[in-house]
């Protein structure tokens, strides 16, 4: 965190700015329990406890392996799906190269 905290990121209210807004989490999943079982970028294997993070304009994987953030913007489209169909789709285009 910012202040050098450490926290349990399930329990912290998450925010973030983005082109002039403020982003707010959505949802915290597991990476290898929601089919994301290495990085789209280093295709390290996905250590325990590696999370997606999913807000209403991205979802976003924080790769402890190579320590990228792996990033995709949602579309329109997909807002109106189901949460989890969401993470699944992106997470088959990330590892497909989409």
């Amino acid at each position: 965190m910012p202040d050098g905290e450490i926290r349990n990121l399930l329990d912290t209210d998450f925010r973030m700015e983005y082109e002039g807004g403020i982003r707010q989490a959505l949802a915290w999943v597991e990476a290898d329990k929601n089919g994301l079982e290495a990085c789209p970028v280093c295709e390290g294997r996905c250590p325990e406890g590696a999370f997606i993070l999913i807000t209403d304009t991205h979802i976003l994987y924080p790769c402890w392996v190579c320590n990228q953030l792996v990033e995709k913007k949602t579309t329109e489209n997909e807002g109106e799906m189901d949460m989890n169909k969401i993470v699944r789709m992106n997470i088959e285009k990330s590892l497909k190269g989409d």
